[in-house]
């Protein structure tokens, strides 16, 4: 569905007789084809695409496991018959931070899940531990993007690739939240609230992402939606 956008503006003189009436009915056509497409999504012409990618909801079995429905979410979408909760259960699984000698210890997302997703407690995981299970499902298919700028990332959505991206719950500003070291003496810095969900569209002024947390297509706007994916470290994950 193409979007339409009608813009009226100037001042002049009121037209009279045969032209009003051109006019009157040009403006009524206009909006009747805006009303007839307020039902549907708004995209701009040749800017994104949406993509038809089934759209899972990671509640209530996974409160915490928004990076594996993401991920379950793009392997439906090729083909790849799993559901959420094997894909939460093929992922690594580590220690939440705990506090040690008046220093939070644990383990490391980039590495595992920290904690358990299928528990209100787990934090999360990063792009790694993703893109590996990707490749356990479709050997050597995954598409790691991460650190590359969100215009690489729109371009994958241009060639018809659903994205999984890390951002934040509600698209809010993100805090850090817990700072801890792991096991080999990294520095990991907890931002919240986390997220990730599965982009699939775009458009002059928003994303469009099929959001586990929320079990639905959401539109973000694209400027923040950027920002805070920057600030959650630029991860994005797709299928090569």
């Amino acid at each position: 569905m193409k979007n339409k956008t009608a813009d009226v503006s100037g001042n002049c003189d009121p037209p009279l007789g045969l032209e009003r009436i051109k006019i009157s009915a040009a403006i009524i056509i206009l909006l009747l084809q805006l009303l007839l497409n307020l039902p549907g999504t708004a995209y701009a012409k040749n800017i994104g695409t949406i993509i038809k990618a089934p759209v899972l909801n990671q509640f209530p079995e996974l409160p915490t496991g928004c990076e594996a429905t993401s991920l379950t979410m793009l392997l439906n979408w090729a083909g790849v018959n799993v559901s959420k909760e094997e894909v939460a259960g093929s992922l690594p699984i580590g220690c939440i931070p705990t506090a040690k000698e008046n220093r939070l210890y644990g383990d490391n997302p980039h590495k595992a899940f920290v904690g358990n997703p299928f528990t209100v407690n787990g934090y999360g995981v990063y792009h790694e531990p993703i893109a590996d299970i990707l490749n356990k499902y479709l050997p050597d298919s995954a598409l790691d993007l991460t650190g590359a700028s969100f215009e690489e990332i729109l371009k994958a959505i241009d060639s018809g690739k659903p994205v999984i991206v890390w951002c934040t719950i509600g698209n809010v500003y993100p805090k850090i939240s817990k700072t801890w070291q792991d096991e080999q003496g990294n520095i990991i810095i907890w931002k919240v609230p986390e997220h990730a969900v599965l982009l699939v569209g775009y458009d002059e002024s928003h994303v469009i992402v099929n959001d586990p947390y929320m079990g639905q297509r959401c539109r973000y706007p694209l400027c923040s939606f950027e920002e805070h994916w920057e600030m959650m470290g630029k991860q994005a994950v797709t299928i090569n």
